[in-house]
């Protein structure tokens, strides 16, 4: 009987204590990145060079005050690691405000990239205000793709790079 009360005071004690980090983390949701597509307005994760799109991702804020937040968007070659675009947008969510944030988008170059989201209260703390979240993309319609010499440029450069090193 007593190992049960005392189980029960020291499981009581760690969910007292669990409960806040919980509970704040609920008070401000993100989530839903997508990429949009600014012609047809779908939601898509094949783009194309040349397209126009917007970076979305929805925010909204339980809290019973004002929230500032900093917002930023980086997205990068899944193959080598290069980065195509980093983007930062700042602002203030009221109390049960909901907001979509967009960022305009134009690929410069083609492969399989991945764009992480993250949230912040601000840049120079950098307290997180949710779980970052990632969205792959895959970026179609580079010459080389579709043209039957693509390959063999590619395979020159690669000659020459070969040639002088």
């Amino acid at each position: 009987m007593i190992n049960q009360i005392i189980f029960s005071i020291i499981f009581s004690s760690m969910l007292l204590s669990i409960t806040p980090a919980i509970a704040e983390d609920a008070l401000f949701s993100f989530e839903n990145p997508s990429v949009l597509d600014t012609v047809s307005g779908n939601s898509v994760n094949t783009v194309t060079i040349g397209g126009q799109y917007m970076i979305n991702t929805d925010i909204t804020n339980h809290k019973t005050t004002a929230q500032d937040f900093a917002y930023t968007v980086q997205i990068t070659n899944v193959d080598d690691g290069t980065e195509l675009a980093n983007a930062m947008l700042q602002g203030s969510l009221e109390p049960g405000q909901e907001f979509t944030l967009s960022l305009p988008w134009e690929p410069a170059s083609c492969g399989n990239f991945i764009a992480n989201f993250e949230i912040f209260d601000n840049i120079p703390d950098g307290n997180s205000l949710s779980v970052p979240l990632s969205l792959p993309i895959t970026i179609e319609g580079c010459e080389s793709e579709n043209s039957p010499l693509g390959g063999l440029f590619e395979n020159i450069q690669e000659f020459f790079v070969g040639l002088f090193s």
